[in-house]
């Protein structure tokens, strides 16, 4: 397995969370929502490639996973600031 394939997974998911935080829906977060289950599955599939590759990815695959729960992090808070103020 390659070892760039976590890196792009985890790029992809923020490009999904940042398209998610530009369309978000008053009161309702379907893309928001989305984006948090991409996130879950690029997390799913750096566990994969962590499991395949054991200690061969040179601790990029546990950064990659830091980066993916920041954003988790981050698309979390969006949520709960549009709520905050009305939208």
């Amino acid at each position: 397995m390659n070892v760039w394939k976590p890196i792009a997974i985890v790029s992809v998911a923020g490009l999904v969370a940042m398209a998610g935080l530009q369309v978000a829906q008053a009161g309702n977060h379907p893309n928001l929502d989305d984006a948090n289950n991409a996130l879950s599955n690029a997390a799913g599939w750096v566990d994969k490639a962590q499991a395949a590759n054991g200690d061969k990815l040179g601790g990029h695959g546990q950064k990659a996973k830091a980066a993916i729960t920041t954003a988790q992090a981050e698309v979390n808070a969006a949520m709960t600031y549009l709520d905050a103020h009305g939208h």
